[in-house]
């Protein structure tokens, strides 16, 4: 069959839409794909297996298909082995794995990746701690929209990290976040006005 079309359907019943969300059907579509190799299948079908959607939880299994997408360079199937390593799931906790990861994935623009890979060097996770690098990691993925990176850029700036402390780019990032449906933000936001209020 062909690989994208049984893609396609896999999103289609995962998603729900056009037809009822079903989840089983969604593995057999994309086991199909995933099967003649394509990299966005095997990804998904690792996620399929990861959160137990369809199928029973089998976190060696999503190991396995994650491994093959990325393989293909695939930047979420990366960035999802790397979320594996960190938290130690199936295999052994390993943040130096975890960060060749998330690094591949970063490298090829994935913002998640990218705010991940900025906690690892803020929180000193398998590098030695180095808040410009996490700063640099976090503007990237801010600049591309993701709240997490949009609400860790704002901790650094509240809180001097890697930078002059500046309250108020604290708060710009965070009501950027938080208008992006963030609640988290729209608390840091009050407990900074309190902080900026004589």
């Amino acid at each position: 069959g062909y690989s994208k079309a049984q893609f396609n359907l896999g999103e289609m019943y995962s998603k729900g839409g056009f037809v009822v969300q079903d989840f089983e059907k969604a593995l057999k579509w994309y086991r199909l794909s995933a099967e003649q190799g394509l990299a966005e299948a095997q990804c998904n079908l690792g996620l399929m297996y990861e959160e137990g959607k369809g199928v029973n939880q089998n976190y060696e299994e999503a190991i396995k298909w994650y491994r093959l997408s990325a393989g293909q360079g695939y930047a979420l199937a990366e960035s999802n082995l790397g979320l594996m390593y960190e938290e130690g799931k199936e295999v052994n906790q390993n943040y130096e794995e975890a960060i060749n990861w998330y690094r591949l994935a970063a490298e090829q623009g994935l913002a998640g990746a990218q705010s991940k890979l900025g906690l690892m060097y803020e929180n000193g996770k398998g590098v030695m701690q180095d808040y410009k690098e996490a700063m640099n990691f976090y503007r990237l993925a801010a600049e591309q929209g993701n709240l997490s990176g949009q609400k860790y850029l704002g901790v650094m700036y509240a809180e001097g990290k890697g930078v002059s402390k500046d309250y108020i780019i604290a708060y710009t990032w965070w009501n950027i976040c938080g208008s992006n449906g963030d609640k988290e933000c729209f608390k840091n936001i009050n407990l900074l006005e309190k902080k900026m209020t004589p």
